[in-house]
């Protein structure tokens, strides 16, 4: 990974390789343009657009919810008001959506913030 951050970084000056929490509160989000680095978790649902690996729309929403010290900004109301953005925007696959979400250990969070946007406060 860290070859790939120096590698991104020889075009993209504001890469950071899995920022915390204080680095994202100090230099990233006030960096314009950045990228951020991180570990692919295993059997991440990606696609290929064009030759290009990129990830789908059902792992970035899993990622919001497991990756809090990344995405700290956008946790609950925010968070809801983008799942349902994208639910309603999107065709989003609920079984891949479900089963990343079971192997990031996050199937039950993810399972109550869809039982919320459907009306369902379980």
């Amino acid at each position: 990974m860290e070859a790939v951050s120096h590698f991104i970084k020889e075009t993209h000056p504001n890469t950071f390789q899995e920022p915390s929490q204080p680095m994202m509160e100090n230099f990233v989000l006030d960096s314009r343009d950045a990228v951020i680095v991180k570990s692919l978790v295993s059997e991440a649902p990606l696609q290929e657009v064009d030759a290009v690996i990129l990830p789908t729309l059902e792992k970035i929403l899993v990622d919001l919810v497991a990756d809090t010290e990344t995405f700290f900004f956008l946790q609950s109301h925010e968070m809801l008001n983008i799942f349902e953005s994208a639910l309603g925007k999107y065709t989003v696959n609920r079984d891949r959506l479900l089963r990343y979400a079971k192997r990031r250990n996050k199937k039950e969070e993810l399972q109550r913030i869809l039982n919320q946007i459907n009306g369902n406060n379980e």
